[in-house]
């Protein structure tokens, strides 16, 4: 998904809210987020359920974000985030402030994300 900081409803989305606060912001369920609305429709056709935004910050300022997309609403939990915020710094390389590189993970989940209950 595209976003650019002219797009006028930017703000009011998890990514635009990550962009400003330079803090995550999480959306589980796109479905029941009034500010996400102007992007339902596609995240319906890209079956995205939610989200995890996640400002990438350097110097005190935010430079880019990393958008997480999950196809089933799914709680996210404090240590996932953690865990997640932790990445980010190690990927943002603090110590090269001219960095002007894209970094691309593609993560997939291989088995259910919790032991089936009987």
């Amino acid at each position: 998904v595209s976003v650019r900081g002219t797009d006028e409803c930017i703000d009011q989305g998890p990514a635009g809210q990550a962009i400003r606060s330079g803090r995550a912001v999480v959306c589980e369920d796109f479905s029941r987020e009034p500010a996400f609305e102007p992007w339902r429709t596609l995240a319906r056709e890209r079956a995205y359920a939610g989200t995890i935004c996640l400002p990438l910050r350097e110097a005190g300022r935010t430079f880019g974000l990393l958008g997480l997309y999950v196809g089933a609403v799914t709680p996210t939990g404090t240590e996932e985030l953690k865990l997640l915020q932790e990445l980010l710094e190690w990927t943002t390389f603090p110590n090269n402030p001219g960095l002007n590189s894209v970094l691309h993970l593609d993560f997939r989940q291989s088995g259910p994300l919790a032991p089936p209950t009987s």
